[in-house]
């Protein structure tokens, strides 16, 4: 997810995974999914696109990488 942040794009992973849940909401650079059904795929992929267009996200991705 580094990788990914670092170069300025949001992330989309699964929560229960050390504190990734956490800095994702205190940053707003990825959104988090605790199940795999296709309500909660659909639901996150919809939130990431709308992430990735919002002002300033490639900022905000790039400072949370550091």
């Amino acid at each position: 997810m580094g990788e990914f942040l670092a170069v300025g794009k949001p992330c989309l992973t699964n929560g229960k995974v050390g504190d990734v849940e956490e800095d994702f909401g205190e940053t707003r650079t990825g959104v988090v999914i605790n199940d795999m059904s296709l309500n909660s795929l659909n639901w996150a992929l919809h939130q990431l696109v709308a992430m990735s267009r919002e002002p300033g996200i490639s900022e905000r991705c790039r400072n949370a990488a550091k």
